[in-house]
């Protein structure tokens, strides 16, 4: 996350990668270590890409470079990898990739952003960091573009208020929202606007974000044809409810896990989808986010009617 992070990547719902955040070429010397300077705060992040394309490195952004020469450099660079069910999670990043400057302000406000909560998407953290601090981002599995508090196992903390759902409106499968397309790009596109009136018992959350966005808060229809929402932002009662509601509990898996390769056996005592909510309770959720939103479309539509 610009100068603050070595950065984890998950990949199926959670390999993970340390990835520096400036490039790390074989055969080059990092810097000196930093982790005796303060520099503690480490947050994970979720990937499903093959391969890692560091967007840091200035030779990969050079755009007479061809796309195979691309992924040639890239297959270059030091990326450490640990498996989703391993039993120990890393707390820090390897050596060679501490070697950028700290943002300390950054570091701070981050600080106190995992006090609150310890996964956070990317656009809900937009809302309380200021528009200074920029990053890039991947995506995957129940935790997609999430930072993570480092050190922190998904597999064995409950973690479900905190997990993605990737919403995709029905709206966008409508020729009618082709034809609006249109329009809309002829005329130019507005701001997104707040349909649904903000519910008192969410007003105090939003006067400690700088950055109040409605779309994070499915206030808004989403503006894309996959939008991803964390639950526990979700400022709708309905949705709320379900997810105090409905308990989760840590399966237990008695069979072994085999490598076909080799044929070596291992326990695997915890499921992978442990901790989250089942796929029945997604579709509940995705069924009540449908009809709110087509509500929203209308009354924006009834809005720019009456205007």
């Amino acid at each position: 996350m610009g100068k603050v992070s070595s950065i984890f990547t998950f990949n199926q719902p959670a390999d993970f990668l340390h990835i520096a955040n400036l490039p790390v070429v074989t055969d080059e010397e990092g810097a000196s270590n930093v982790l005796n300077q303060g520099y503690e705060l480490l947050p994970p992040f979720f990937t499903k890409t093959a391969y890692i394309a560091n967007i840091f490195k200035d030779t990969l952004k050079n755009s007479s470079s061809s796309k195979k020469g691309l992924k040639e450099r890239t297959s270059h660079m030091l990326n450490p990898v640990a498996h989703f069910d391993d039993a120990e999670i890393p707390t820090k990043p390897l050596e060679s990739t501490l070697h950028a400057s700290l943002d300390r302000d950054l570091i701070m406000e981050l600080k106190k952003l995992f006090t609150k909560r310890k996964v956070w998407l990317r656009t809900a953290m937009d809302e309380y960091l200021a528009t200074r601090f920029s990053s890039w981002k991947k995506k995957n599995a129940f935790a997609r573009i999430c930072y993570i508090f480092a050190g922190l196992s998904t597999l064995t903390t409950p973690n479900h208020a905190t997990q993605i759902i990737d919403f995709r409106d029905p709206y966008y499968r409508t020729i009618s929202w082709k034809t609006e397309k249109q329009t809309t790009g002829r005329e130019g596109s507005g701001a997104q606007s707040m349909p649904m009136p903000l519910d008192e018992i969410y007003a105090e959350a939003v006067k400690s974000m700088p950055n109040f966005n409605p779309e994070v808060h499915f206030l808004a229809p989403p503006s894309r044809p996959s939008q991803l929402y964390q639950l526990c932002d979700i400022f709708d009662a309905g949705i709320q409810k379900l997810i105090n509601n409905t308990s989760i509990e840590m399966e237990v898996n008695t069979t072994d896990t085999c490598s076909k390769a080799t044929g070596e056996c291992w326990p695997s005592p915890i499921m992978k989808n442990a901790g989250w909510y089942t796929q029945a309770v997604m579709s509940k959720i995705r069924d009540m986010m449908n009809v709110k939103s087509l509500r929203m479309r209308q009354m924006q539509t009834a809005s720019s009617l009456v205007q």
